[in-house]
């Protein structure tokens, strides 16, 4: 089985500003789920899905992939699901290989551990999605054919309960507050 995780982190928010690069404990936001992810034992690569130099200049030092979002993916009008899209569409066409499961890393949050995400992985089968944090069927999200408002998730969805804080971070406050509790 072919598994990958893709964070999505563009540059521009308007919430919180920067917000996918500021520090919570020392560590960009972005890359805390992303460095969980490479933790996993079921995950073959991740990649970065990104418009920001800040965000293509750390991929040196650690050991994912970007795929460079177009702009016109990168507005506050465009589709986070046409973003996940072009990202499948680039790695498939650069590896020469379907995927078979993506593990969706979002920029704004911390992720979760690499136990929870093989957990989740391990519980897709009859499913088209596992959810808290978000664990697609490659063929789902292409399809567009799930519910909305997120389609990539499918019509089947399996829930799960994680162990650590999943939480996006969309406003000021919640950034003090992860902060806060990972002291």
């Amino acid at each position: 089985m072919n598994v990958i995780a893709l964070s999505t982190a563009r540059k521009g928010s308007k919430s919180v500003h920067n917000k996918n690069i500021l520090p919570v404990n020392g560590t960009p936001l972005f890359l805390h789920p992303i460095k969980k992810a490479l933790k996993s034992k079921k995950i073959s690569s991740v990649y970065c899905s990104t418009n920001d130099s800040k965000i293509i200049d750390l991929s040196e030092y650690y050991d994912y992939d970007i795929i460079k979002r177009p702009d016109e993916l990168c507005t506050d009008k465009s589709k986070h699901e046409d973003a996940i899209v072009h990202a499948i569409n680039d790695i498939e066409c650069k590896t020469g290989k379907k995927l078979d499961i993506v593990v969706l890393l979002l920029g704004n949050t911390l992720g979760a551990d690499a136990i929870d995400i093989d957990s989740a992985i391990d519980m897709i089968d009859g499913y088209d999605s596992v959810s808290n944090f978000q664990v697609l069927r490659r063929d789902v999200v292409i399809s567009g054919e799930g519910d909305l408002p997120y389609r990539w998730l499918g019509r089947s969805i399996r829930p799960y309960i994680q162990n650590e804080v999943y939480m996006e971070v969309d406003a000021k406050w919640q950034l003090e507050y992860i902060n806060n509790i990972l002291m």
